[in-house]
């Protein structure tokens, strides 16, 4: 039985608390050099995962911690019918885990 959407809930592993957030002094926002190091590796991680991918477009999920770029998933990049008929024949295919492979492989050459 499925649950509708209003009665699921999060469960956190520690009490949440409101808080305001301050950015006042995140190189993000404060340090021009810190920011287009940071925009050049997201380039060269999209790069990679594009010709993971035989240089198609993807939407790419990842994060960024302790100077690190990490993937956890790509998917074709949707809006375009010739894109969406690529993937899908790729799923029907059976070429997914192939993909994933090439995506493990080309990430883990950006160190």
């Amino acid at each position: 039985m499925l649950l509708p959407l209003s009665s699921c809930r999060s469960v956190t592993l520690q009490p949440l608390s409101a808080r305001p957030v301050d950015y006042a002094n995140e190189p993000l926002a404060t340090d021009p050099a810190f920011r287009a190091r940071l925009l050049s590796g997201l380039a060269s991680v999209g790069r990679v995962v594009q010709e993971a991918f035989g240089g198609r477009d993807q939407d790419v999920e990842g994060g960024w911690l302790d100077g690190k770029f990490y993937v956890v998933q790509a998917r074709p990049q949707v809006g375009s019918g010739r894109v969406c008929d690529a993937a899908l024949g790729a799923v029907a295919g059976g070429q997914v885990r192939q993909r994933d492979q090439r995506l493990a492989d080309a990430v883990s050459r950006l160190g």
